[in-house]
C-alpha cells in the first residue's frame, strides 16, 4: 500500500477524475481501535481515475451506518458527499439523502470520523504463490 492523500488533502483531491463517484465498494472492515474504531473501505474507482483501487481508511470514528438489502447491487457509489464538518471531522455518505454538506439525519451508509487516509492498493504479482513438488 501506498498513501495518497491524508485529512482535508484527500477531501480536496478527490474530485473530477478521482472522485468517488461510480466507483464501487468491496469490502468494509470494523475493527476496534483505542476506545474507538477504524474503519477500512476497500473501493474500486471509477475507470478514468488515476488510481484502479484504493482503501479509505477512517480512524478516531465518532459514529457510522451502513445497511444492506438484497434489493440492490453490492455496492455502485451513484452519489456522494465528502467533506471536513465545522469541527474538523471528516464525513462521506456513499447513499446521501442530498449534496449539501451537512451532516444529515436522512444520509446513509456514512462514516464520520477524526482522520481519513486513502491508499493506493498495488494489484497483480504481489503476492507470489510457491508450489513445492516432489
Amino acid at each position: 500500500m501506498q498513501l495518497i492523500y491524508s485529512d482535508q488533502e484527500l477531501v480536496s483531491n478527490f474530485i473530477d477524475n478521482n472522485s468517488l463517484l461510480d466507483g464501487k465498494i468491496e469490502k468494509i472492515e470494523i475493527f476496534p481501535a483505542n476506545s474507538s474504531v477504524s474503519i477500512n473501505i476497500y473501493f474500486a474507482m471509477r475507470p478514468s481515475s488515476d488510481f484502479k483501487k484504493i482503501i479509505l481508511q477512517f480512524g478516531g470514528c465518532k459514529q457510522y451506518g451502513f445497511s444492506y438489502s438484497d434489493d440492490y447491487f453490492f455496492y455502485n457509489v451513484e452519489l456522494v458527499k465528502f467533506f471536513q464538518t465545522k469541527e474538523g471531522l471528516f464525513y462521506v455518505s456513499f447513499d446521501p439523502y442530498d449534496e449539501l454538506e451537512n451532516v444529515s439525519d436522512k444520509d446513509q451508509d456514512f462514516v464520520l470520523s477524526s482522520n481519513v487516509s486513502a491508499y493506493k492498493i498495488f494489484t497483480g504479482g504481489c503476492n507470489p504463490v510457491h508450489n513445492v513438488s516432489k
